[in-house]
C-alpha cells in the first residue's frame, strides 16, 4: 500500500513540475512550495468538513424555536 501512495506522490510531484534530479536547494524549495500548497488544501478541506458537519448537526438536531411572549395587557 505504501508503494501506491509513493508512486502517487511521485507523480504529483512530476505534474507539479518537481524533479528530483535537480540541486539540493531548488530541489528543497520545490518541495517546500508544495508542502505548503497542500497544507493550504488540508486547511481548506478541514474549514469546508466543520461547516458542513455544523450544517448537517442543525438539520439532525434543530434548536428549538421560541415563541414570543404575549405582552400583558
Amino acid at each position: 500500500m505504501l508503494e501506491k501512495q509513493q508512486e502517487k506522490f511521485t507523480n504529483y510531484l512530476e505534474a507539479s513540475g518537481i524533479k528530483l534530479d535537480g540541486s539540493d536547494e531548488a530541489v528543497a524549495q520545490k518541495l517546500l512550495s508544495c508542502a505548503f500548497e497542500l497544507f493550504c488544501v488540508l486547511e481548506a478541506t478541514l474549514s469546508n468538513h466543520t461547516a458542513m458537519r455544523i450544517k448537517i448537526l442543525d438539520v439532525l438536531y434543530p434548536k428549538p424555536q421560541e415563541t414570543p411572549k404575549k405582552a400583558k395587557e
